[in-house]
């Protein structure tokens, strides 16, 4: 009795040093403190003077305050910006920084100069 042969197909060497058809480039764009999402339909013409009246992008540190336990940090609340909603600040907090109470109720309180 003859065993059937066995073939198996070869495995596939990875390339080294990638070439561009194997390196993968990230969907999103990062800068300083910020991680933008690129667009997929182009918006209409804004005027510089109405992103300026609705942008909180730029708005001074505060006291987050989380309403549930009391912990406090000087910092800002992540929110969306009106005049541009694909921008997320990676520094704002969504939630409480206590690792016993990741409350999402915070209260942001202005620093007055």
């Amino acid at each position: 009795m003859a065993s059937p042969a066995f073939h198996s197909k070869p495995r596939p060497v990875p390339q080294f040093p990638p070439t561009p058809k194997t390196i993968i480039k990230p969907p999103r764009f990062y800068s300083n403190q910020s991680l933008i999402v690129p667009r997929s339909k182009p918006t209409g013409p804004t005027t510089e003077s109405e992103n300026n009246k609705e942008c909180v992008c730029e708005r001074p540190e505060a006291i987050v305050i989380c309403r549930k336990c009391g912990s406090e940090l000087l910092g800002r609340i992540q929110m969306s910006c009106p005049a541009h909603p694909r921008k997320m600040c990676l520094m704002d907090q969504r939630e409480c920084p206590s690792t016993t109470c990741r409350s999402i109720a915070l209260m942001e309180i202005t620093l007055e100069d």
